[in-house]
This record gives structure tokens, C-alpha cells and sequence, in this order.
């Protein structure tokens, strides 16, 4: 996302010829996230509390109990 302005000038070439120039003058440049990223972000979101991981819950559980002793 860029916040700005747009600037147009002009000026006469070596042939006499006049150029008009567009810039965008940026005062605020951000990065946002691809389209596919937002996706995965919000699929993420939607997956069960408690659940960080893709491993069958009895597999979660058995290596909780491992981690506990």
C-alpha cells in the first residue's frame, strides 16, 4: 500500500519537444500480505483451539503424557 501524492511536471527535451512527466511521490510505504497468505491465515484460524499440529489427538496425547513424566 503506498500513500502519496501525484505529481505532474513538464520540461522541453533537446529536440524543443515538450515531456510531461507522472511521479508518485510516496510518503507511506507498507508491505501487505499476497492474497495466498491471507488464505492460509485465515484457514489456520478456523482449525480447533487447542490443536497446533496436523498428528492424530491420541499421538498428541501420547507424547503430552511422555513430556509430563
Amino acid at each position: 500500500m503506498i500513500e502519496g501524492r501525484i505529481q505532474t511536471e513538464s520540461y522541453q527535451n533537446k529536440n524543443g519537444d515538450t515531456v510531461y512527466t507522472t511521479d508518485v511521490v510516496a510518503s507511506r510505504v507498507e508491505f501487505l500480505e499476497s492474497r495466498n497468505a491471507a488464505q492460509r491465515s485465515s484457514e489456520q484460524k478456523r482449525q480447533p483451539a487447542g490443536r497446533t499440529d496436523q498428528r492424530p489427538a491420541s499421538r498428541q496425547a501420547e507424547t503430552e503424557r511422555r513430556t509430563c513424566r
